[in-house]
């Protein structure tokens, strides 16, 4: 966290809190918010917190409800995940929608993680609840954007965030239009407005007159 996003000359980086099962995540060990251990002013690292729900007990790592991941908040939004993703015995309860409102409560940022796949996705997305869909291409698969496309069709502006994932290594990173030097503020405000460029897609800049394109997506 100290050293490898400066090879990128990358000026946000975030980790996260998250629950599976009993597996112990080193990230786990940091409260939600600024690591001032690795931020300086020129770099910003910031903890936030995934929350899931898988349901299928004979494929564990399908998605149920959804994934979501949550920046800019205070206070760890409980539970972290439910259902089969804890143990066999935990609750479908509650529903990620839950987690998006404590989070949006705190003015933090909800991005809906693995190309908006979960059952609750269009819902929360439909309500508001979400900032931003994370694009995850790994090389095993093909591209889904296809859910991303169908939310744009019907008038929901998702802008995308993307990175790499603990098993993705990978280039995709996004870039948020600030108006000026880096601030984490305006970093968030650049996503939440609906003014970020990936370079997981092709990227393109123009203006119509004082018009930005980039605002509709």
């Amino acid at each position: 966290m100290g050293y490898d996003s400066r090879v990128e000359d990358l000026r946000m980086t975030a980790v996260s809190i998250l629950k599976r099962w009993d597996l112990d995540y080193a990230t786990n060990k940091y409260p939600p918010g600024v690591l001032t251990e690795y931020t300086d002013t020129h770099h910003h690292v910031q903890s936030g917190e995934e929350t899931r729900h898988n349901h299928d007990q004979s494929d564990p790592f399908k998605i149920g409800y959804g994934h979501v991941m949550l920046l800019n908040i205070r206070n760890q939004v409980d539970p972290i995940s439910r259902g089969l993703i804890i143990d066999q015995f935990d609750p479908d309860y509650p529903p990620l929608s839950y987690a998006c409102d404590q989070a949006n409560d705190q003015d933090g940022l909800v991005i809906w993680c693995h190309n908006v796949q979960g059952m609750e996705a269009p819902v929360a997305a439909a309500l508001g609840k979400v900032h931003a869909m994370n694009l995850f291409d790994p090389f095993w698969s093909d591209i889904e954007y296809l859910y991303w496309y169908h939310m744009l069709n019907t008038g929901i502006k998702m802008p995308v965030s993307t990175g790499s994932d603990w098993f993705v290594s990978s280039s995709n990173r996004v870039y948020s239009q600030t108006n000026g030097g880096f601030a984490y503020d305006s970093w968030l405000e650049g996503i939440a407005l609906v003014r970020p460029s990936s370079r997981t897609v092709q990227r393109c800049s123009c203006r119509l007159q004082d018009w930005n394109p980039a605002t509709l997506f």
